[in-house]
């Protein structure tokens, strides 16, 4: 009779273990949800920190995204700033960047880093008047703060820089020459 009573017990669990929990089961999707979502923003956040070309970054922003910074403290259209960008990236070469602190969220993200490149435009960015400033080496810490849209677009950009700090670099390169 006891193992009967056992046996009878043991399928009862096991019934009841095979039926649907509604609760666990919206749990375990929300996870996955989650999960997915943090993926996309990781990608991006990658993405955004290995943009080589305007064209590339263009890729990631939305329609109608802003972006705001030193040169565009009360935000631009991010099509716009691309294309500011685009005439300044032609004046460097060798481009590095590299990212000291990465934390993301299920909407953004925000980074920490440290770019460096060559300058080999025709004259001085910030001051066309000063002296060329061919093959000088600049660079300097930077932060950002993203936020994107479902779809894992960029639908604003909070970057800042050290501007003091590139020019004291652009007139210590133009005294040399």
């Amino acid at each position: 009779m006891k193992t009967l009573l056992t046996l009878v017990a043991a399928v009862g669990l096991l019934a009841a273990c095979s039926q649907p929990n509604p609760e666990a089961e919206a749990a375990l999707a929300e996870k996955k949800a989650h999960a997915a979502r943090h993926a996309v923003v990781d990608s991006v956040a990658n993405a955004y920190l290995n943009i080589t070309s305007p064209s590339v970054a263009a890729a990631l922003y939305a329609d109608g995204a802003m972006i705001y910074s030193p040169d565009h403290p009360n935000g631009k259209a991010a099509s716009e700033a691309l294309a500011q960008m685009a005439e300044q990236m032609k004046a460097f070469t060798e481009w590095k960047n590299t990212s000291k602190v990465t934390f993301s969220h299920h909407d953004g993200f925000a980074i920490a880093g440290n770019m460096s490149a060559k300058y080999t435009g025709p004259s001085n960015p910030m001051n066309p008047k000063s002296p060329m400033l061919k093959d000088a080496q600049m660079g300097g810490p930077w932060v950002a703060v993203v936020k994107l849209n479902e779809a894992g677009k960029i639908t604003e950009e909070h970057i800042q820089w050290d501007n003091a700090a590139m020019m004291a670099q652009m007139e210590a390169a133009a005294k040399k020459k």
